[in-house]
């Protein structure tokens, strides 16, 4: 959870400074360079910005498909932060689903002190 968290928040840090630097740009307050342009032109397509995909997910969506999507992963992690371990999980939801995966086995191998190597997973 906690790299997950990182990550979004990591995001988050990228979303809200190139779109503070973009308003300041427009008003004047700093230059507006190649990538802040690059990110308004993206914005008025309807396109997600390349800045953020470079920190984000992997994800393919349009940007009201794609801020919607953010808001649903983010929704779900804070409901797992104050109400606990949530049933079922949203792997596709994680950045790391593989990551995530892992560690539940690893999790797994522990408390039940099985070797990692005799522990997998099954989806029906």
């Amino acid at each position: 959870l906690t790299q997950e968290l990182q990550r979004f928040n990591l995001l988050i840090e990228v979303i809200r400074n190139s779109l503070t630097n973009v308003m300041r740009a427009v008003e004047g307050f700093v230059v507006m360079s190649e990538e802040l342009e690059k990110c308004v032109l993206q914005i008025v397509d309807g396109a997600t910005p390349g800045i953020w995909l470079a920190h984000s997910y992997p994800c393919c969506k349009p940007l009201a498909a794609y801020v919607n999507d953010l808001c649903d992963r983010l929704r779900f992690f804070r409901k797992w932060v104050e109400q606990g371990i949530p049933r079922p999980f949203w792997l596709s939801g994680m950045y790391m689903t593989m990551a995530f995966t892992t560690a539940v086995m690893q999790n797994f191998a522990r408390k039940t002190k099985c070797p990692l190597d005799m522990v997998g997973m099954d989806f029906e």
